[in-house]
């Protein structure tokens, strides 16, 4: 992410002393230009005063009848179906009730044919789905935790591990690494799983009994991220899980534990939501999405700028086109610019010059 402030300010002085100053005529522009371009508006006004609150009939305006053409921005999510809008500039259609129909009730404007995108999105909102494009900032997130949300074992006992992250198109190989609790660098076991994926691990009946444990994620390059070190105990009983308030869901997902990062992830998240009610379940990209009590689901990922097809499985399933930008930049400027001239014939001009950006790039 990138912040940029620029205030610039330029003047002439005025000349005499200011309590002897008088303005025979005085132009004022302000300007809002965005970046670059800057269009200054010279303004004046003649016999304005307000009489009994009402502006007079003779009222002039220099800039009255003044037309501006600003540039029509670019339509954000054009698949190439927009046609002529007509001579009101836009069309109101209204889509059939069935989401698979394209058939359109155009109300206002020319007839506009339904594009694909706006097709894939009823049939998603019909299922209770809904995916959506969260931008370039999203931070990259890594956890790990056991299933059951235990930290103690017995002997021979499985541990169930659950590793999340929202960041699996740059991993290449993923790993649980179980360590001794006072010695991290003696390593007792590297299991095997996957950036969203389940493995399990048998406590040994010997060695340490004091560990800990932690998720290795590695890039096609050889860099890796690693989560903090959990705590994980040999115990002489099979501890009962602590009681919750509720159902245990998918511990460590939504969070980040991350302690080492170094792989350079750079893009734009794509965030994938709904119900899955009476759906016997919801996948995206491939992966299961993991539901709450109440049916609803959250599936976020980071994806490489381009071009993308997110695949949401809910009944036969369909593909929804995303598009990652390389950028994404926020900016405005303002100027200000005063010219005066005194009495005594002498002119004087005060100008400043402002502006903020604010993007990110992937």
């Amino acid at each position: 992410m990138q912040n940029l402030w620029f205030p610039v300010s330029s003047s002439r002085p005025q000349i005499g002393h200011p309590q002897r100053r008088h303005l025979a005529r005085l132009a004022a522009t302000t300007a809002v230009m965005a970046w670059l371009p800057l269009t200054v508006f010279a303004q004046e006004m003649q016999d304005c005063t307000l009489v009994n609150g009402v502006m007079p009939a003779d009222c002039t305006h220099a800039a009255a009848g003044m037309v501006v053409a600003m540039p029509v921005g670019a339509n954000t999510e054009d698949d190439g179906v927009a046609g002529d809008l007509g001579p009101y500039g836009f069309a109101i259609a209204i889509d059939a009730a069935p989401a698979a129909s394209t058939e359109r009730n155009t109300l206002v404007g020319q007839e506009q044919a339904q594009g694909t995108d706006r097709l894939v999105d009823r049939l998603l909102s019909q299922v209770g789905v809904q995916v959506s494009y969260d931008g370039l900032g999203v931070r990259p997130r890594l956890a790990i935790a056991t299933e059951d949300m235990k930290a103690s074992y017995p002997a021979g006992a499985a541990v169930p591990f659950r590793a999340s992250s929202n960041y699996p198109a740059w991993i290449a190989k993923a790993e649980i690494r179980v360590t001794e609790a006072g010695n991290p660098s003696r390593v007792v076991a590297v299991i095997p799983v996957e950036a969203n994926g389940a493995a399990s691990w048998a406590m040994p009946a010997d060695g340490e009994g004091d560990l800990s444990y932690t998720l290795r994620v590695y890039d096609s390059a050889g860099r890796y991220d690693e989560t903090t070190r959990q705590g994980l105990s040999r115990s002489a009983v099979n501890h009962a899980t602590e009681a919750k308030d509720g159902a245990i869901i998918a511990p460590g997902e939504g969070e980040d534990m991350t302690a080492k990062r170094s792989i350079p992830v750079r893009g734009g998240a794509v965030t994938v939501s709904g119900n899955t009610y009476s759906q016997a379940g919801v996948t995206v990209m491939g992966e299961r999405a993991i539901a709450d009590a109440s049916g609803r689901f959250v599936v976020q990922w980071i994806l490489p700028p381009g071009v993308h097809d997110i695949r949401v499985g809910v009944g036969g399933g369909v593909t929804r086109q995303v598009e990652i930008p390389q950028r994404e930049w926020f900016y405005v400027g303002l100027a200000d610019l005063t010219l005066g001239k005194q009495s005594g014939g002498e002119t004087y001009t005060l100008g400043r010059l402002a502006g903020y950006a604010k993007g990110h790039t992937a």
